[in-house]
């Protein structure tokens, strides 16, 4: 098991993340230097890691395809950004680096990154 599908399952224990999801999501990160918590945590408030439609929350991607592409787009935007914060802040809502997370999507995709990031190691 790996660190981020240990971390997974420690924080959702009920929780079935299918191994490939999984796999996705850490290849992903690691082509796009994303820590694979991050994409996790997007990918999981996107659509609870269940691997359909927009499940990393990326229009007009195959399914398959979803973590590389919001990967892709994250680590963009982090370079344009400086930060994490940022570039979900862009990938979710757009309209700059710095906007007003009014739904407080950036603030709970990283509390769950830092979860993550802590229960896998």
């Amino acid at each position: 098991m790996t660190p981020l599908a240990l971390a997974l399952a420690l924080c959702f224990p009920r929780l079935i993340v299918a191994p490939a999801a999984v796999q996705a999501i850490e290849a992903a990160a690691r082509t796009h230097e994303v820590p694979a918590e991050v994409l996790a945590a997007v990918c999981f408030h996107e659509s609870t890691l269940r691997p359909r439609g927009w499940w990393c929350g990326v229009q007009g991607a195959q399914a398959i395809g979803q973590p590389d592409r919001a990967a892709h787009a994250l680590a963009r935007w982090r370079g344009v950004c400086g930060g994490w914060a940022g570039a979900i802040q862009m990938f979710r809502h757009g309209g700059g680096c710095r906007g007003r997370d009014v739904t407080g999507y950036v603030r709970r995709v990283l509390a769950l990154a830092r979860r993550l990031a802590g229960r896998g190691r």
